[in-house]
């Protein structure tokens, strides 16, 4: 079976094609009673945790983006411009494999004073 592509974006299919990191973590994720969402939109990798939650970005932890696994990416806040705010990490989450059938979101560990 191939996915259909419309006329003129079999650029983008191959382009996603040539990143398994991303299509591994891509769709909807389920446990523990809460849903969410990983999306790629215009370049950028977008994580929605229902109507009442922003918008998140998800950026690699990877300086270069590798793909290296376990892949780890930050999920950070948008600003009003639409580019992620990097300084303020809210989650960090890890899929092991291209297969795991699990998605590990936690909070990053703050130190203190």
């Amino acid at each position: 079976v191939v996915p259909t592509v419309p006329s003129g974006r079999m650029g983008d299919l191959f382009e996603s094609a040539s990143r398994p990191g991303v299509l591994a973590c891509a769709g909807e994720w389920r446990g523990r009673g809460k849903s969410l969402s990983i999306s790629e939109k215009h370049g950028k990798l977008l994580l929605e945790m229902g109507p009442e939650a922003p918008t998140l970005a998800l950026l690699p932890e990877s300086a270069d983006g590798a793909e290296v696994w376990p892949m780890r990416w930050t999920a950070v806040r948008l600003s009003s411009s639409g580019e992620p705010e990097k300084q303020d990490v809210l989650y960090i989450l890890e899929l092991p494999t291209p297969t795991a059938p699990r998605l590990l979101v936690r909070r990053p560990a703050h130190e203190g004073i």
